[in-house]
């Protein structure tokens, strides 16, 4: 009689004993770590899972996980099941770099108060609107497919950043309709031609475009048409040959983005000398690795000029003559010889200068006369 009294003790336990390994504490939670921080509102609980060579979602951590990182580990899609025993606290999921090719519909559904997803690093089979159709999600981190549905994103209405990389050639025109994003990073991986009207759903909302595309031969006159909130723009092209002196202004057009802050030009192989006219908030500039950059008219009231590794060649005494507000100057590995004794007239506020890496054996002795009380020797 003693003896099943205990044993049914025991029994009566075992699902309190279970319960207790899914209870919260800071520190190690079997093979992640568990800790909770000050979120806006409330504390939020958070485990990080990253790189533990995790094959299969652990099924004794706590129920009420706000930010869960799994990333860097060898998840597989079969491997997603268990997702759905957060879905009444889950906000913030990382899967990236795993091996991840289909997301189960429903497990992201049952995710309803999911708002940061990254799958960085990992291409799915195939991307349709279905995928996200119950989520309102916030951001959208390095989503990769070898095909996306023209209306892959169309509900996700919600959402403010949206990081994504294409590896179809053909990209519709239509694919980013009904987004109100503030950011947008996008990859190009195949594609060797875009859509003019590709950005155009950026009109009123649309503040930092980042385009990424190593096969793209050019970027049509009038993509950025219409983007007059944008405040930064970064293009990546190691094919693209030219860039319209029209990109950025036109008389003609009604709509153009003049506001611009920070324009970062990569790989390029040519640019117009006029390419940034008109725009009069210009503060930073990054010109790198540009095979033809001619004497620029750059606006006069440029905080930041890095011109590294592009074939600069020659600094003449009116390249910077009218950049009086000019503090950094970065022309490091941009194929100078030599240097004027006028080369850096006008000047008068540069601190930090980069000369790095280039085949200058002298300088002029008064060369730094324009900035020799700003720069910082």
């Amino acid at each position: 009689m003693v003896l099943s009294l205990r044993i049914l003790i025991v029994l009566l336990l075992l699902p309190l004993l279970s319960l207790a390994t899914q209870q919260w504490t800071d520190g190690a939670c079997g093979n992640c770590i568990c800790s909770r921080k000050r979120g806006n509102y409330e504390m939020e609980y958070v485990v990080n899972c990253t790189g533990k060579d995790i094959k299969s979602l652990p099924d004794n951590l706590p129920r009420n996980i706000h930010r869960l990182d799994l990333s860097f580990n060898s998840l597989g899609s079969s491997s997603l099941k268990n997702l759905e025993l957060y879905g009444n606290d889950l906000m913030s999921l990382s899967l990236a770099s795993n091996n991840v090719t289909i997301i189960n519909t429903d497990i992201l559904s049952s995710l309803r108060h999911l708002e940061e997803l990254d799958l960085t690093g990992n291409v799915l089979d195939y991307i349709d609107d279905r995928l996200f159709f119950a989520l309102n999600l916030r951001k959208l981190s390095g989503i990769s497919a070898k095909m996306f549905h023209r209306s892959a994103f169309w509900k996700l209405v919600s959402l403010e950043d949206l990081s994504v990389i294409f590896e179809q050639k053909m990209i519709d025109e239509n694919i980013f309709k009904n987004l109100q994003v503030f950011h947008l990073d996008v990859t190009f991986r195949y594609a060797k031609e875009i859509p003019i009207s590709l950005f155009h759903f950026g009109t009123n909302t649309l503040t930092r475009l980042t385009i990424d595309g190593p096969l793209l031969s050019s970027l049509p006159n009038g993509i950025f048409d219409g983007l007059t909130v944008l405040k930064t723009l970064t293009i990546r092209g190691g094919n693209i040959r030219w860039l319209s002196n029209s990109l950025f202004y036109r008389p003609s057009a009604t709509s153009m983005p003049l506001h611009l802050n920070k324009i970062s030009i990569i790989g390029v192989k040519s640019i117009p000398r006029d390419l940034f006219k008109g725009q009069l908030s210009l503060k930073f500039t990054t010109l790198k690795n540009i095979e033809d950059i001619p004497p620029l008219d750059l606006p006069v009231q440029l905080d930041n000029l890095d011109m590294s590794g592009s074939n600069v060649f020659r600094v003449s005494p009116d390249v910077f003559m009218k950049l009086t507000n000019l503090r950094e100057l970065n022309l490091s590995n941009s194929s100078l010889t030599s240097l004027e004794s006028e080369s850096f007239i006008g000047l008068s506020s540069l601190s930090d200068l980069d000369l790095s890496r280039n085949k200058i054996v002298t300088l002029p002795e008064k060369i730094f006369e324009a900035c020799r009380y700003t720069l910082d020797f």
